[in-house]
């Protein structure tokens, strides 16, 4: 029986004599990719070559999981066999409480091989890890109201009510019970503000017009600004020819994709919103932060999606406002 070949997912160790390099591997690919899967009893080529298995194995390769590897993990472990008879060991993990270590040390997938990890790129994966920030940091305001989000929501068939259950369903508490920065977001009342600065020309020499929106319930500004770029999106029709030709100032779905990316991938640890600016002959749409360690800026543009704010895309999904479909970037 033969498993195929070691990868940014899958590694093979032939006994349990390699439990700690195979665990150490347990991390690197969690680090890089959320997801991990360990064989024991297979040797390097993915052939099954077997392993005795005791009453206590498993147990013994729990403890030691929960003695080396920070943050804790629940693993599945299972003991198999193949077509004949040899036994061996799967275990398997997820999770995005990056970065994990191995024993105080933190290591990261490349291809098949672990390699520690850089004080640099620890440093990302701590900057883009999915500890889910947004979802356990406290809103600095507690008294807080959700009529615009809970509008939004029933005009979808979400029927809200203010309790803790639908709080917590739709990540708007922490592990505390208190308001988190997803609440703070979506509140009635709050000190986020999105600029929307014009400027003459191609550069930010002059600017003839600054709009802010905000203050506000954050899917309400987003509407507004979409409103706003909806409105000057004027349409030039060209009689040279024999044929009338109508185009519009930008292609509106466009930038609609790029604005909703732009704001449910936002860096909100700091309150900072998106900003956008209009020259003559482009619109920027800044989004602060980066991209998720385990994205490539390659990937990114062919439209892989890997969501920096994993409880914001859940509401922004629920409101109709976004959709995982991969398509955003590339259109």
């Amino acid at each position: 029986m033969n498993l195929g070949i070691e990868d940014e997912y899958q590694e093979f160790k032939a006994g349990l004599g390699q439990l700690d390099k195979g665990l150490k591997s347990i991390t690197s690919m969690l680090n890089k990719n959320g997801r991990a899967t360990v064989y024991f009893g297979v040797n390097d080529q993915g052939d099954v070559c077997g392993l005795t298995i005791g009453t206590n194995t498993l147990m013994d390769i729990r403890n030691r999981i929960r003695d080396k590897i920070d943050p804790r993990i629940y693993a599945d472990i299972q003991e198999l066999k193949d077509d004949t008879g040899k036994k061996f060991i799967k275990v398997s993990a997820s999770g995005l409480d990056v970065p994990y270590s191995f024993d105080g040390r933190y290591y990261v997938r490349n291809a098949s091989a672990d390699e520690k990890a850089s004080n640099d790129i620890l440093r990302k994966m701590l900057a883009t890890s999915d500890a889910d920030i947004l979802r356990q940091m406290s809103s600095y305001k507690q008294e807080l109201t959700f009529t615009s989000l809970f509008g939004i929501l029933a005009g979808n068939g979400i029927h809200p009510k203010p309790t803790q259950q639908f709080y917590a369903n739709y990540a708007l508490i922490n592990r505390e019970g208190k308001f988190n920065m997803n609440a703070y977001l979506l509140a009635d009342s709050n000190d986020i503000s999105i600029k929307v600065v014009a400027f003459e020309g191609v550069d930010k020499s002059v600017m003839s017009k600054r709009t802010e929106y905000g203050s506000r319930c954050l899917l309400v500004s987003i509407s507004e600004v979409m409103q706003y770029f909806e409105a000057i999106n004027t349409t030039n029709v060209n009689l040279d020819g024999s044929i009338r030709e109508e185009q519009t100032l930008f292609d509106f779905p466009s930038f609609r994709e790029a604005w909703i990316n732009a704001c449910v991938h936002n860096d909100w640890k700091n309150g900072i919103a998106p900003s956008i600016y209009l020259f003559d002959d482009r619109i920027e749409i800044v989004s602060y932060g980066g991209l998720p360690f385990s994205l490539s800026k390659e990937d990114f543009y062919k439209g892989t999606s890997v969501p920096v704010n994993k409880s914001l895309i859940t509401i922004f999904k629920a409101a109709k406002y976004a959709e995982q479909s991969d398509h955003g970037i590339p259109t």
